[in-house]
């Protein structure tokens, strides 16, 4: 059997948590992201644990030809997190937060609504946005709550080992 890519293991995982039809980040970014599999490491170190910041700063101030991009990544064979990075327009990803990310899976959004919520809510990060109900991921749900429902449920029992590699190697 042949081993799942670092990407096909991401999507397995966000299959996973939306596959027991809860009103999910994790839906949200499965049905309306995709898998970057061209990584561009050591773009530089943003400041620890911000990654909504140097994502939209790197976008906003650095370099304008960039997209901003939420989902869930993946580091040195950790769990998959919520985060946020930049591409270019080749899709090549760029992160300012992390030089050790091996798995992205993401939706891109515009300078306009990432600004906008920005503002709006007065903290980064356009996905997680408690402050004004989570209109993204409501939104979503609501438009395909009928077919979502109809799906089967997983079990929630259910345990997935994720084996995620960093340069050709298992950790």
């Amino acid at each position: 059997m042949r081993k799942k890519t670092n990407a096909e293991q991401l999507k397995n995982y966000l299959e996973v948590i939306a596959g027991w039809g809860l009103r999910s980040f994790e839906g949200y970014v499965l049905h309306n992201g995709k898998a970057y599999t061209d990584i561009h490491s050591g773009v530089g170190k943003g400041i620890p644990r911000q990654c909504f910041m140097n994502a939209w700063q790197m976008v906003d101030i650095l370099r304008p030809a960039l997209t901003y991009v939420e989902g869930y990544a993946v580091r040195n064979g950790l769990i998959p997190v919520l985060h946020a990075w930049t591409v270019d327009v080749a899709g090549t990803v760029l992160d300012p937060t992390w030089d050790d990310g091996v798995a992205y899976y993401g939706v891109e959004f515009e300078r306009e609504l990432v600004l906008r919520t920005i503002i709006a809510r007065g903290y980064y990060g356009v996905i997680d946005n408690m402050q004004q109900g989570y209109p993204l991921v409501r939104k979503w749900y609501d438009d395909h709550a009928e077919a979502l429902l109809k799906q089967p449920k997983r079990k929630r029992r259910t345990i997935h080992v994720f084996d995620f590699t960093v340069e050709g190697k298992f950790v």
